[in-house]
């Protein structure tokens, strides 16, 4: 089976644990209880004395993936019509 093909969620019809009725992953969470637990996480982050320290690293993080793996997130995000064009200054 390709790995695109694969499915990570499902729906089962049954609330969990805060009574919440959505889409479950795999391994188990329902996808409404990740979003607000990461919702609330951000909010923590920001409200953080550090937070334009901790901004400046995600932003460093994010641009140091960006270089490692550009040929693959340029593909996830253009699919398969991704043209590398060389760079010309």
């Amino acid at each position: 089976m390709p790995a695109a093909s694969l499915n990570f969620h499902f729906f089962n019809g049954k609330p969990c644990k805060h009574n919440q009725v959505a889409l479950r992953t795999v391994k188990g969470g329902c996808t409404e209880c990740m979003l607000l637990r990461s919702k609330d996480a951000y909010a923590k982050l920001k409200n953080s004395p550090n937070w334009e320290l901790i901004k400046e690293k995600i932003r460093m993080n994010r641009k140091k993936l960006f270089k490692e793996n550009k040929e693959r997130v340029l593909r996830k995000n253009w699919g398969n019509n991704l043209i590398l064009l060389p760079l010309t200054y």
